[in-house]
């Protein structure tokens, strides 16, 4: 709820039982990973970045509408993006997905679904790179377009990556 996020580190103790090596844990500040200051909002989703050289980036997400790209090994943010342009209408991001390495749909309190490419900073020294909108989508709209009452939330996003990488 204040926008922090506790990393730990896993492992095998003697007896072959998983433990959290607390000693090694961390904790990122909404502030450190989102590279601004002001009033944290809290985490809606935290997700791990597919594919097998992607395991050290986490995508957070805010409910505010903000999101960062965090390196794990590194505990920098790799890409950011500001909070979103309708926060001051009281809408929130509720959910947040992976679409493809480089690609994040998000979800939203007022009905719309955002598709986002991330551009990545490679180097620790450079700033980070961001989050580019591609597309913004009322699903209840594309089904209805006459649809004029309230749009419902979107509470959950669940994508599927075929081995052609279709989405």
């Amino acid at each position: 709820s204040d926008g922090s996020i506790r990393v730990h580190a896993l492992g095998v103790d003697k007896s072959g039982r998983s433990m959290v090596a607390r000693r090694r844990g961390y904790e990122v500040s909404s502030w450190s990973a989102r590279g601004e200051v002001g009033d944290a909002s809290a985490v809606a989703a935290v997700r791990l970045r597919p594919g097998r050289e992607e395991c050290a980036h986490v995508l957070i997400a805010w409910t505010d509408g903000a999101l960062a790209l965090w390196h794990l090994h590194e505990r920098r943010s790799c890409a950011t993006s500001t909070s979103a342009r309708d926060a001051t209408n009281g809408e929130t991001l509720t959910c947040a997905e992976w679409l493809d390495a480089n690609s994040v749909v998000t979800g939203h309190s007022n009905g719309v679904v955002r598709v986002w490419r991330v551009r990545v900073s490679q180097e620790e020294a450079a700033a980070p790179g961001d989050f580019v909108e591609l597309q913004s989508v009322r699903p209840h709209q594309t089904v209805d377009p006459s649809h004029n009452g309230d749009l419902a939330k979107i509470r959950g996003l669940k994508t599927y990556v075929f081995d052609d990488d279709d989405v």
